[in-house]
């Protein structure tokens, strides 16, 4: 694993160590995520059917992030890290009873941005706390602007979560589905606008 983290520089920039385990994640039609392989935004705009990760039977608590460090490019990562996904409050491996933060927004490469890297990071919440919700902000998948500039480092250490228990990611360059997932978020930006406005006016 050591060697799979190096060879897209994960180890160093994201993670300072390698973590004990992987997180198995699978997509639909037989698209599963293994330690760098390549994967197109077509395969990986909707969620994951299926994330695992080993818990050894603790019952405790799990944080799960997503991210993107490569926004727009590698050699110009000014948006570094973009969250696609953050779910905190897991019990055991239950993703679906977790406490949603940044609901799940495949990876979006640009045109000319280059290979991106989509890095999960599971980590174990300590003694089996739970993260206060309340106050953090939830980001819907067109939500861009809170997704920009996090810190996938930071918000461990601000929530005592150490380092990640398990890791997977894939690379990914644009595609065709880049564009019109693109759209559909706008879209959804101006009907959200329009109700608003209607509202102010009624």
């Amino acid at each position: 694993m050591t060697d799979d983290l190096r060879r897209h520089g994960v180890l160093g920039q994201i993670v300072d160590a390698v973590p004990p385990y992987i997180v198995n994640v699978d997509y639909a039609d037989h698209a599963c995520v293994h330690m760098g392989n390549q994967l197109v935004p077509r395969q990986t705009q909707l969620q994951p059917q299926q994330v695992n990760f080993p818990t050894n039977g603790s019952g405790g608590l799990f944080t799960l992030m997503a991210i993107d460090p490569d926004v727009p490019s590698r050699n110009n990562s000014i948006y570094s890290e973009f969250l696609q996904w953050l779910v905190v409050n897991i019990p055991d491996e239950d993703i679906e009873r977790g406490d949603v933060l940044a609901e799940y927004l495949g990876p979006l490469p640009s045109h000319k941005g280059g290979q991106h890297r989509f890095i999960f990071l599971a980590h174990k919440q300590p003694d089996g706390s739970i993260i206060n919700t309340r106050g953090l902000p939830h980001a819907e998948p067109c939500d861009w602007a809170s997704r920009a500039r996090f810190s996938a480092r930071k918000f461990a250490q601000l929530h005592r979560l150490g380092q990640p228990t398990a890791i997977n990611y894939f690379t990914t360059e644009f595609d065709s589905s880049v564009p019109l997932a693109i759209e559909r978020c706008l879209l959804r930006r101006q009907s959200l606008i329009h109700i608003q406005q209607r509202l102010l006016l009624s």
